[in-house]
């Protein structure tokens, strides 16, 4: 189902608001306050309903060209410039904390703290698999059965990436080494769960591939170019999540230590942050 409607203002989740003549309103990802977009709506609630924007009919100064084609799976305000970022994640914590802890304050009592660093920062990700096609040339060789995936937003489609351009390179370099090595033993995609990749300001990487299948190889991704630790997991399929239900290989650190300001902070490879 696709609507035309009027985008509001951004709300927490990250969506842009708008209302429907039946007094509902809608979430809409990919869309920014004062555009008029058509939107596909990929959730029905009572309330309330959820939608992409996949026209811009009328687009607000504030867009700018998102530098991922898949930013809506990892970074969907890729579409906005920095200034405008920056001004709603303000108006977004005024509202919130005058909803939540009763505190009415202007965007303009706030401060944000960020640095200069738009892209390349994300020191965690967490990649599903898909098929590649195979190449139009006849060479074997080139065949990729499976990449690196991200879902798309608000589906259960999986589309093929090169890596993403928030997380940092020592990331996307060492889950593309993962996925040659996944190439090289032709593990199955139906066997295939997720990949979790971590880094730190070093340039030092540590992964965990979680499987559906009890398998072993002969041979495993190599400790080298900034990988310090690779972990295969068998993953229960009674569970969409990385669950780590039995370790099945494991070579090299669970663990990346960061400086921080002097400080040496030790975070693990299944930890949250």
């Amino acid at each position: 189902m696709i609507l035309t409607v009027t985008i509001e203002k951004l709300v927490f989740g990250g969506q842009g608001l708008a209302r429907l003549d039946d007094g509902r309103v809608a979430f809409v990802w990919n869309a920014l306050p004062g555009e008029v977009v058509e939107a596909e709506v990929i959730k029905r609630k009572k309330n309330y309903i959820e939608a992409i924007a996949l026209t811009i009919i009328t687009p607000s100064p504030d867009r700018v060209k998102p530098k991922d084609t898949h930013f809506l799976s990892s970074s969907p305000w890729q579409m906005m410039s920095r200034e405008a970022e920056a001004k709603w994640k303000k108006n977004i914590a005024a509202e919130t904390y005058s909803k939540i802890a009763d505190m009415i304050l202007s965007p303009d009592q706030l401060e944000l703290a960020q640095d200069e660093h738009m892209y390349g920062y994300r020191n965690k990700m967490e990649y599903s698999f898909a098929h590649v096609d195979a190449t139009n040339d006849g060479d074997k060789a080139n065949y990729h059965p499976t990449s690196i995936a991200l879902f798309a937003r608000g589906k259960h489609t999986r589309n093929p990436v090169d890596g993403a351009s928030i997380a940092d390179a020592h990331i996307n370099a060492t889950a593309k080494k993962i996925e040659a090595w996944i190439q090289t033993q032709r593990i199955p995609l139906r066997s295939l769960k997720s990949l979790i990749v971590r880094s730190n300001t070093a340039g030092d990487t540590i992964a965990a591939l979680f499987i559906k299948d009890k398998l072993t190889y002969s041979t495993y991704p190599p400790l080298q170019n900034g990988l310090k630790g690779f972990h295969l997991y068998f993953s229960t399929h009674t569970s969409p999540a990385s669950v780590p239900t039995q370790i099945l290989y494991s070579e090299g650190n669970t663990f990346l230590v960061e400086d921080i300001l002097g400080t040496k902070l030790t975070f693990g490879l299944l930890s949250f942050f």
